[in-house]
């Protein structure tokens, strides 16, 4: 069943980041379980691209040797605590908590957190819209349908809150029209810039909103942004977390702070 409550933002990412348990060659996933399946990304993640089909045959266990080789572990070819927690070290580096001036706004710290989040190059693995870096900002969800830049913006003032103990100035959602008009009556929707740092930016279509992300620095005629399920083109449906830089004039803007 799918997963739409925000009031546990960080139900994905303790999913992630659990041990899943000693995994070696001959295990299998069973209807509903991920724990080969979670190995296999992130051994894609790391550059050891194997198929993600749930099974540890040869060419995974081959592909996790090689990865502790690397990582200076024992290569045993088995999943251990050990080795879990250097495949998933991407993820904690993304999301450890942050040395910060008190006095920086809400806003400033969501940059900050998103910063740190796109520097480890979260992309989507094994599918679109799939993968641990998905999940993560999806409240457990991956899979086409699940578009993830209003959950990675989410995501990102989650990690704001838990720094500072502000509550998320508006409703949350999945959907880029919903952020808005959540926003809208509290009078935190703007036509126009300068933003400040940590808004969310949207981006207009039509008369709705297709994509959404974060201002890291406003240029005046450019923002500064980072943004999930995008690409180097700025697609609203991309394949990774990012950087970029957008047109100011072109975006509306949300106030966080």
């Amino acid at each position: 069943m799918a997963n739409r409550d925000f009031s546990k933002p960080f139900s994905g990412l303790d999913a992630e980041l659990l041990f899943p348990g000693a995994l070696s060659r001959g295990a299998k996933d069973a209807r509903g379980k991920k724990s080969v399946k979670r190995v296999q990304e992130w051994l894609t993640h790391h550059n050891q691209a194997v198929s993600i089909d749930g099974e540890f045959g040869p060419a995974t266990e081959a592909a996790l040797r090689a990865f502790q080789a690397r990582e200076l572990l024992p290569a045993t070819g088995t999943v251990d605590e050990a080795t879990w927690a250097a495949l998933v070290a991407p993820l904690r580096r993304a999301t450890a908590p942050l040395a910060l001036p008190p006095e920086a706004t809400y806003g400033e710290v969501a940059a900050a957190y998103a910063r740190q989040f796109v520097a480890e190059g979260p992309r989507e693995i094994g599918g679109d819209n799939c993968g641990p870096w998905v999940r993560v900002t999806m409240l457990g969800n991956d899979g086409s349908i699940w578009q993830w830049c209003a959950g990675t913006a989410a995501f990102f003032l989650a990690l704001a809150t838990r720094h500072t103990g502000k509550p998320i100035p508006f409703r949350m959602s999945f959907g880029v029209p919903d952020l808005v008009r959540y926003a809208k009556p509290l009078g935190r929707f703007y036509e126009k810039g300068p933003a400040q740092v940590g808004d969310l930016f949207v981006v207009p279509k039509g008369n709705s909103f297709s994509h959404v992300g974060i201002v890291l620095a406003w240029n005046g005629e450019t923002i500064t942004t980072a943004e999930g399920n995008t690409n180097g083109a700025g697609s609203a449906n991309g394949n990774v977390a990012r950087t970029a830089t957008r047109a100011s004039a072109k975006m509306r803007y949300l106030r966080v702070s």
